[in-house]
């Protein structure tokens, strides 16, 4: 049973080394831009905008009406438009000259311009905030991978330490030393393990993808 809870932990590890999937920077931008609500409020605002400029401009379209008086009638027979009775009658109709029509087509057209910034500066924004988050959790991942090699080393010193105390060699004090210098190093450790932790969950909350199988690509 001491067996199986010390192998335990180690199955976990190995399990969650298995399932991370490599997950390179490009592909983490793209899938954060996918993903951004602000980028998708962004984009909305932007087709409104574009929306409401072309509606404007749509004023100065000609409208064409075609119409026919042919047809069968009882009494006084009915017009087109207004117009007198005909066989066959075209209308149109067309803004010329109106100088606040032209004034909201402006403004409007400035605004669409605006969104189009608008747009552009979020997603800057996300793919600087999705660089840095990524960036940084592929630096601490590759100080983590460093430390645990260290790590390695202060444990074969520790027990070198402790054979040789053993044997008359060193004193308890070098075995001490050896000690702090291990435990030094588990600190540093478990605080990298935590900021990677946090950096993953921020990495997945931009990108969807799930925090446990993220792992950068150097």
């Amino acid at each position: 049973m001491r067996y199986c809870g010390r192998l335990f932990p180690v199955l976990l590890l190995l399990i969650a080394t298995a399932a991370a999937e490599p997950i390179s920077f490009r592909r983490a931008i793209e899938s954060a831009l996918k993903r951004s609500g602000t980028m998708a409020i962004a984009f909305a605002d932007q087709t409104k905008t574009r929306q409401t400029y072309l509606a404007a401009k749509n004023n100065y379209i000609p409208s064409v009406t075609f119409g026919s008086g042919i047809g069968y009638s009882f009494g006084i027979p009915l017009s087109v438009i207004g117009s007198a009775p005909s066989v066959f009658s075209v209308s149109s109709q067309q803004s010329i000259f109106d100088p606040y029509l032209r004034s909201n087509i402006a403004a409007a057209k400035v605004e669409w311009q605006a969104s189009d910034l608008d747009l552009l500066d979020k997603k800057n924004a996300v793919i600087m905030e999705t660089a840095l988050v990524y960036s940084s959790l592929d630096n601490i991942a590759s100080k983590l991978k460093i430390l645990r090699d260290a790590q390695t080393s202060a444990k074969r010193s520790e027990f070198i330490s402790t054979e040789r105390l053993k044997e008359g060699i060193d004193s308890e004090l070098d075995l001490k030393k050896a000690k702090l210098a291990s435990a030094r190093i588990q600190l540093r450790i478990i605080d990298a393990e935590s900021q990677v932790d946090i950096l993953r969950d921020q990495l997945s909350k931009l990108t969807g993808i799930p925090a446990a199988s993220i792992e950068t690509v150097a």
